[in-house]
Formats: C-alpha cells, structure tokens, sequence
C-alpha cells in the first residue's frame, strides 16, 4: 500500500449511505496482512463495502511519532532557555532586535 502499510496502520469502516461511517464495523490499528484481509472481508459481509484509512493514532504512525519527537525536543530546549537577566524559562530568540526588554522582566537584550 502507498499509506506505508504495515509500518503504519490502518483503520477498516463499513460504507454507509455511499460514505465510510465510524459506526458501521470499525476496526483500528490493523498492522498485518491477515488481520486486514479478514477485517476487509467482515465489514464487506455486514456493510456491502469498506474504507480504509490511515491510522492517525501516534504510536501507529511513525511520521506522527517523528512530529512529537521534534517537538519534543523543541519543548524541552525552550524549557532549558532562561533569561539571562531574569531567569524565567522559555526563553528563545525568535527575531534578534538589539536593545528590547525580556517580555517579564523588561531588561534590555
């Protein structure tokens, strides 16, 4: 499959009124083969047809799992930046303008 297939997984649904419905047979983090032909094949019984769609849920996904890794450590290096003046975390150049104040404690840059 193009979505990554096993790596990442999917999330089969039942077709309902010609649209894929969370409430007709869903069934999450299908990460095999087996499990998704039998999955397919149930859903196809019940419900005449199914959808598969990626499974979004981070620890199925492992571009979401790089995404919170990055911000992650984002996260935790603006939590380690103090003011120089101040001390107050989360401190982070965003655009370098000589001379503004710290935003809590007003001393020049």
């Amino acid at each position: 499959m193009r979505i990554g297939f096993p790596t990442l997984g999917v999330i089969v649904m039942g077709i309902d009124a010609g649209r894929a419905s969370l409430n007709c047979g869903l069934s999450k983090g299908i990460v095999s083969l087996d499990s998704l032909r039998a999955t397919v094949a149930r859903i196809i019984a019940l419900y005449g047809a199914a959808a598969l769609r990626s499974d979004m849920r981070a620890h199925l996904n492992p571009t979401r799992m790089r995404a919170i890794e990055r911000a992650t450590v984002d996260l935790v290096r603006s939590a380690n930046s103090h003011c120089p003046s101040c001390r107050h975390p989360a401190y982070g150049v965003v655009e370098r303008v000589p001379g503004l104040p710290c935003s809590e404690c007003a001393e020049p840059d």
